[in-house]
């Protein structure tokens, strides 16, 4: 992270060659000397109150373009509670609304197509955000700690959601992916409050811990593009109970359900040729549905109950299970019926 920071204050930095830093009615802006536009830039007493970004913005009689924000413009502007931007704007850039913990509310125009890194970190007085149709990137750690964000609809324009993109939202309860998300990176929704969860079969790659510590979580169903349920990917979702896996799916990771206190029962489809070692460490299951017709590549999970959990396989394969080294430990493997 420290790494990134620099780079993106080296990009700030670059942007104040050739400008003049002016205020006008209460906003700073980096007027490109000779030029006709405006990048809005940190104010040195910081922001406050409701803010209203013009398109454009008279200086000396020039009139000059409202096109970009720099890195960290509103940063750590704590009583800054709302903002409009303007329909001029195609980025939200990094660190833009960093730690703005008042800010309640947040206008974002249609012609806006990325959002940055950090770029509404700790505005945890946010409760709600709209994320215009055009977005496709949503960076790391967007929206991380917004801890009172209730519910999010990605676009369909949305093809990925950075690392920790909502991770720690605690209020977060639902979130609509669209369908045009193919990459959902490492811990992006960590933490959070949800209830349920929908992968869209366009999304083909889950980050690791991508809904660990989600302890409101009752269901997910993970979509066709999945192949391989990642590391830790449901870990500590204690409330987790149902979860639907399809047979795109030939590998579930390391600890994927490890601490699902609730789970109760797992359909494991015919597709599934590995299962990672503590994949479900330390759940309640009573019964396991195992398709395969060849047994799992697995290892021994000394928190698993094996003695008093029923196994289902299919009949023609219960000695192929009986054989195993590790599933032969299952003291009760019957036939599906």
């Amino acid at each position: 992270m420290k790494r990134l920071f620099c780079s993106v204050l080296l990009v700030s930095a670059s942007l104040l060659v050739n400008a003049e830093i002016v205020n006008v009615e209460g906003i700073c802006y980096n007027l490109n000397v000779g030029g006709s536009e405006a990048v809005v830039t940190e104010n040195p007493d910081k922001y406050k109150g409701a803010l209203s970004v013009p398109e454009s913005v008279l200086y000396n009689g020039v009139r000059f373009a409202v096109t970009d924000m720099d890195d960290f413009a509103f940063s750590d502007c704590k009583e800054l509670t709302f903002v409009s931007l303007p329909k001029s704007l195609s980025r939200i850039g990094n660190a833009v609304f960093r730690n703005c913990s008042g800010l309640k509310s947040v206008s974002i125009p249609k012609t806006v197509t990325s959002i940055g890194n950090y770029a509404f970190r700790g505005c945890r007085s946010l409760t709600s955000i709209t994320i215009p149709e055009g977005v496709t990137r949503i960076g790391t750690a967007a929206f991380c700690y917004c801890d009172k964000l209730v519910s999010v609809s990605i676009p369909n324009s949305v093809t990925s959601l950075g690392v920790w993109a909502f991770s720690d939202c605690y209020g977060l309860e639902s979130v609509d992916l669209g369908n045009g998300v193919t990459s959902i990176g490492f811990e992006a929704f960590y933490g959070c409050g949800l209830k349920s969860i929908t992968i869209p079969n366009n999304v083909t790659t889950l980050g690791e811990e991508v809904f660990r510590d989600c302890r409101n979580l009752v269901s997910a169903s993970i979509g066709t593009g999945i192949t391989c349920i990642s590391r830790w990917a449901f870990t500590n979702c204690v409330n987790l109970k149902s979860v639907f896996i399809p047979e795109s799916v030939t590998e579930i990771g390391f600890c994927a359900f490890g601490g699902c206190k609730n789970m109760t029962s797992i359909t494991i489809p015919k597709s599934i040729t590995k299962i990672g070692s503590s994949a479900f460490s330390c759940c309640s299951l009573k019964d396991i549905y195992c398709y395969a017709s060849v047994p799992p590549v697995s290892s021994y999970d000394e928190y698993l109950k094996y003695k008093s959990i029923t196994l289902h396989v299919p009949a023609e394969s219960i000695w192929f299970y009986k054989a195993d080294k590790v599933w032969k430990k299952f003291k009760k493997i019957k036939a599906i019926e």
